[in-house]
């Protein structure tokens, strides 16, 4: 995560951008294409090789959220459909414990240090991340695998498009 974090630095914001928007677009499909992803767990590569496999990439997912911040859920939650075989209520779950307690701080942490924070806008972001994350859990509990999935899939597609919106026209 910090290391990927101090390289955005170095990457200019409309090509990121644009990369991101494509890569997002992409794992949307991948999932559209997918019916079946995700609605059922297949239990897999939880021990041995396949969970030392498994940590190293989630390294590399850390890595990458750290470089293109926007949007480390999707990254993590394809990783834990495909790799683990999680259902989408397992790997939303996981993703937001990785995510928003551990990948987000160090970012954070190491963005801060890097460059001016506007202060005044986190209690904002946090009561409006906390109060968005508790009601989009509760429906996602309530719906069930499927309505995840075609949340998942809306969201990385709209994220995507409006990436590459902002890269070409920022």
């Amino acid at each position: 995560m910090i290391f990927g974090t101090r390289l955005a630095f170095e990457i200019p914001d409309n090509v990121g951008n644009v990369v991101f928007g494509c890569v997002n677009i992409g794992m949307g499909l991948y999932s559209i294409w997918r019916p079946a992803l995700g609605l059922q767990a297949v239990p897999r590569n939880r021990e041995g090789a396949g969970l030392r496999w498994g940590c190293l990439w989630i390294f590399v997912v850390g890595w990458l959220t750290g470089l293109v911040p926007s949007g480390p859920g999707v990254f993590s939650t394809l990783l834990l459909l495909l790799w683990f075989g999680f259902d989408y209520r397992q790997a939303v779950a996981h993703t937001m414990i990785m995510v928003g307690l551990f990948w987000n701080a160090a970012g954070a942490m190491t963005a801060a240090v890097a460059g001016p924070v506007m202060w005044a806008w986190i209690p904002a972001l946090v009561i409006g991340g906390l109060a968005g994350g508790y009601l989009g859990s509760h429906l996602g509990l309530l719906q069930g695998n499927r309505f995840i999935k075609r949340a998942y899939e809306f969201l990385t597609l709209l994220m995507g498009a409006s990436l590459i919106v902002q890269g070409i026209w920022g």
